[in-house]
């Protein structure tokens, strides 16, 4: 399901039955003169899309903006955003969702590295979910609700799915390659997602060292990767 294309009728009954609500995240930036600005939100909504074919899930519009590093100087046509900026961007569309009653909610960004432990986008994602998880709490059942008597076993659910700090679910999404080849992965991922879209990361004919990467992009390896991304993404959403 689509969420701004659902009935309220709909989005009820999702609700009620904790179907789980996916928000696709990610920015525009400059990854070499033949790749899309979005690839970043581009791979991650082709692999929920197609998730959602086989899951029964929501799937949220997509956080299209938020802090990174882009591959280029000043003048490579990238968009972030001030990181403390989009933290409060992403906590008010934390808050909202909380409020009109979602309890399980993930998010999806992409990690370009396997070996980052924390990259930025998700980490600011998290501070968010933290921080509207908390202020949901003490506005619902007031301040110090967690030393109430009606809490009194809160810590001995703290990892069950009644913690209300697992409603907001953050998922850095890995692609696994070599390091000097993540880039050519990912052409690849988008190639085989994104069938039709050839024109959308056509050579551009500019010189620089990521075009010359792209041209051996392999459709076969990027299906391969989908495959492996949309295992770990079935076991994660639950």
């Amino acid at each position: 399901m689509i969420l701004d294309l659902i009935l309220p009728c709909d989005a009820e009954r999702a609700k009620k039955d904790n179907l789980p609500l996916v928000i696709p995240a990610g920015g525009l930036a400059y990854h070499g003169p033949c790749q899309s600005l979005g690839c970043d939100s581009l791979v991650v909504e082709g692999l929920l899309y197609e998730l959602a074919q086989e899951k029964e899930m929501m799937i949220a519009p997509t956080i299209h903006y938020g802090p990174f590093f882009s591959l280029g100087a000043d003048k490579s046509r990238s968009a972030s955003m001030d990181k403390r900026a989009f933290e409060g961007y992403v906590y008010c569309i934390f808050k909202a969702f909380l409020f009109e009653g979602y309890r399980n909610i993930y998010v999806v960004t992409r990690q370009h590295l396997p070996q980052e432990n924390e990259p930025s986008f998700a980490s600011f994602c998290r501070a968010a979910a933290k921080r509207a998880t908390t202020e949901y709490l003490e506005k619902t059942l007031g301040q110090g609700w967690w030393g109430s008597e009606s809490y009194a076993d809160y810590y001995e659910r703290l990892e069950g799915e009644n913690n209300p700090f697992n409603w907001i679910k953050v998922l850095p999404l890995s692609l696994t390659a070599p390091q000097d080849r993540l880039e050519l992965l990912e052409r690849s991922v988008l190639s085989a997602l994104y069938t039709s879209g050839a024109s959308s990361f056509r050579y551009a004919g500019e010189e620089h060292w990521l075009a010359e990467i792209f041209r051996d992009a392999d459709i076969e390896w990027g299906k391969e990767a989908v495959k492996q991304a949309l295992s770990y993404l079935d076991k994660a959403i639950q």
